[in-house]
């Protein structure tokens, strides 16, 4: 344009219309999203659970003279028939000999014959308990040896006859071994029921009344 004040430059500059823009702007806006998910977790933990084997007692009781003399025979006969006839007892298997007896030896022969068979508590209680209180004054003397051979000979034979189930042989006496020929070394004694756990794993506790060779019953 030459004259910018001429009259047409004046229209054509207010003929211009303002135009409207639209301008898109993208905000970044963080957002903190917390979601709770249902989480199921099995864990499997080994359980080890023990049960006791069924249990039978052979019992080889000292019947010699010096339990009667010494005051000994009653209370440990009333000790035999309580603990048969405790409701505790129920379930357990037991057998009573006595040593020393009529066919009383330095081997397992006499003793590895229970004269109350073995039989479940409580209904061998009456037959355990009437053995005791029939039985009469033994001989002189305490064949240990013998009755140690012969209680472990029959949890041996009891234990094979019956798997899954312990024989646990019992030897009550008030006495040191003294018997005729029979073996004395505590040491000799001790290992017949070490042998016997070793080999069968037939365990022997000793039960010591008072006058009893407490060091040899330890051993054993």
């Amino acid at each position: 344009l030459d004259d910018p004040l001429t009259e047409d430059n004046a229209c054509a500059a207010s003929s211009v219309a303002a135009e409207q823009s639209q301008v898109e702007v993208q905000v970044p806006i963080q957002v903190e999203v917390q979601v709770q998910v249902p989480v199921q977790v099995q864990v499997q933990v080994p359980v080890e659970v023990k049960t006791p084997a069924p249990v039978a007692l052979y019992v080889v009781f000292d019947n010699s003279w010096s339990m009667y003399d010494n005051g000994l025979w009653s209370p440990a006969v009333d000790a035999l028939t309580q603990f048969v006839k405790d409701p505790a007892s129920a379930g357990m298997d037991v057998a009573l000999n006595y040593f020393p007896g009529n066919n009383s030896s330095c081997v397992a022969n006499g003793y590895n014959k229970p004269e109350v068979a073995m039989g479940k508590l409580p209904g061998n209680a009456n037959a355990i308990a009437n053995s005791l209180s029939t039985k009469g004054r033994g001989a002189i003397g305490t064949p240990i040896e013998g009755a140690l051979y012969g209680v472990t000979d029959y949890c041996k034979t009891f234990q094979a006859a019956h798997p899954g189930q312990k024989c646990i042989a019992v030897l009550v006496t008030d006495g040191k071994p003294e018997w005729d020929s029979c073996e004395t070394n505590q040491t000799s004694l001790a290992n017949i029921a070490k042998k016997a756990w070793e080999t069968d794993k037939v365990r022997t506790f000793a039960v010591g009344l008072k006058g009893a060779d407490f060091t040899l019953l330890d051993k054993i």
